[in-house]
């Protein structure tokens, strides 16, 4: 990650991290997205099929860490769409 100040890196993850009702916290990939600099979502969606096969390869079901979601968007005719 190149010349990368650990603390405020750790900092951004705590930005965009969520909570859930039990106490376990979570990232939704959109907002890592940004963290990570990634511009365009399809290049970060690859990235996390590729994090998904590495646990899946290494006897770790993926579906144990990653969850997919949708929400609801809105569009400028005022109606929404899932994403």
């Amino acid at each position: 990650m190149g010349n990368v100040n650990y603390g405020d890196f750790a900092k951004a993850l705590d930005s965009v991290k969520l909570t859930a009702p039990n106490g376990q916290e979570y990232w939704m990939a959109r907002s890592l997205q940004g963290v990570l600099n990634y511009v365009r979502w399809e290049n970060f969606e690859e990235l996390t099929q590729k994090a998904m096969l590495a646990c899946d390869s290494s006897g770790v079901p993926s579906n144990h860490h990653f969850r997919r979601t949708t929400k609801m968007v809105p569009l400028g005719s005022g109606s929404e769409r899932k994403i």
